[in-house]
């Protein structure tokens, strides 16, 4: 059975749940899944993937709490296009990790990736927003 017709025979609510708890490849609703979003970002950055129309960097605007940052900014909206350090990414390593005494609605994907002087895991940090996670900041 397909997908398309698998996922019309199941209800709405079953899908919305399923889609939070499903691996980094799998279409998450309204970007309810950091890894995805992570993932789709990465595609569309270092392959040109064609990808989902969806903000996955956090605009200027949105207050940003996590310590360690200097500005109320995410991070990431200013310097997006510094991090192109990656080459590549094994889409196999993508794990969702919710930070013990970070305030809530943050999530951070550690992706391990090649690099032009080295490989090593990195972290994307990302805000739950009202249209899903987005991305405010890579260490």
């Amino acid at each position: 059975m397909s997908f398309r017709r698998l996922a019309a025979a199941i209800p709405a609510a079953a899908l919305i749940s399923c889609a939070a708890a499903s691996n980094a490849s799998a279409e998450p609703v309204y970007g309810d899944n950091a890894a995805w979003v992570v993932s789709q970002y990465l595609q569309g950055r270092l392959y040109g993937t064609d990808i989902p129309d969806y903000p996955y960097v956090c605009p200027a605007d949105l207050t940003w709490k996590l310590s360690g940052t200097a500005s109320t900014e995410p991070p990431f909206y200013s310097k997006q296009h510094d991090f192109l350090d990656i080459r590549t990414f094994n889409p196999n390593t993508i794990r969702t990790m919710t930070g013990h005494g970070s305030p809530a609605g943050y999530a951070f994907v550690n992706v391990d990736v090649d690099g032009y002087e080295r490989s090593e895991a990195r972290t994307f940090e990302l805000a739950s927003t009202q249209q899903g996670y987005c991305i405010g900041n890579l260490r």
